[in-house]
């Protein structure tokens, strides 16, 4: 068995693996729907469903692959840990795109799958199996599905709280970079874009926008610096020290910077 401590999430079964029926929970009635009839030979590879208390990008909550050795049954609620998640975009059939992302998990009472704990440690063959049914079953729908990436489990959790409803983003953080280097030219694109992706994967969102001139001075020196910066804001429901002290050298080292600001306040709501 996996000693090493875990996070569990709660899931919630709607189609259950070996399944060629699609079933839905209505929200209002609390009933579960049999909304899709899959076609002859086609089923759920595993138990499909989703996280309760969470919305997605397309409004739903967040969809869930529980990965196990045998099938539940519709409304069987799962504790399980989540090992990764696929970036899909969806085309809908009047051709508007949304992300509609699926997120792998592993049942915590699993034996045969005890040690996957990363997308990396899933056989090539199940996660190939696991794209090519959503795939395939939009495409039936008439709809385009592409997995754009794969994330690890860390980036995955963290979507998954960014995603959480019932849980109020209440800090808000700062970080400071520099709008150019100190002799006037530009830093390349990527360094900022980079951190963009990093940051919207890892939270869910972030908001880029740029300041005036702030001055810096240093210690044992003379001179002072002025110049325009970069800010990016996040609204987090915790404080990772960890995380962001381990970003804070990384952006430092990379621009050349002495000291790259970061501050995090109460987020005051009105």
């Amino acid at each position: 068995m996996n000693s090493k401590k875990q996070v569990l999430i709660r899931a919630v079964i709607e189609s259950p693996k070996g399944s060629m029926q699609k079933f839905d929970l209505d929200q209002q009635s609390g009933q579960f729907v049999l909304s899709k009839q899959l076609p002859q030979g086609m089923c759920f590879p595993f138990d499909f469903g989703f996280i309760p208390a969470t919305i997605g990008q397309d409004g739903d909550p967040l969809d869930v692959v529980v990965i196990g050795e045998h099938a539940t049954f519709t409304g069987c609620v799962i504790d399980c840990r989540i090992i990764g998640c696929l970036v899909c975009e969806q085309t809908e059939r009047d051709g508007k795109k949304v992300r509609n992302d699926r997120y792998l998990a592993v049942s915590s009472v699993s034996i045969s799958y005890d040690q996957i704990t990363d997308l990396k440690k899933l056989p090539k063959e199940i996660l190939s199996a696991i794209e090519s049914f959503f795939i395939t079953y939009n495409s039936l729908a008439g709809k385009d599905l592409q997995v754009s990436r794969r994330l690890g489990p860390a980036p995955a959790l963290s979507a998954i709280s960014a995603a959480k409803t019932d849980q109020d983003a209440n800090i808000r953080l700062e970080l400071f970079l520099p709008a150019s280097k100190n002799e006037g030219s530009s830093f390349p694109d990527s360094h900022y874009s980079d951190l963009e992706k990093e940051l919207t994967e890892r939270f869910g969102g972030v908001t880029i926008y740029s300041r005036g001139a702030v001055e810096g001075k240093w210690k044992n020196e003379s001179a002072s610096t002025s110049e325009p910066m970069v800010v990016y804001e996040v609204l987090l429901a915790e404080f990772e020290e960890t995380y962001w002290t381990k970003l804070k050298k990384h952006l430092e080292k990379k621009f050349s910077q002495k000291e790259i600001m970061v501050f995090h306040s109460p987020a005051v709501r009105i």
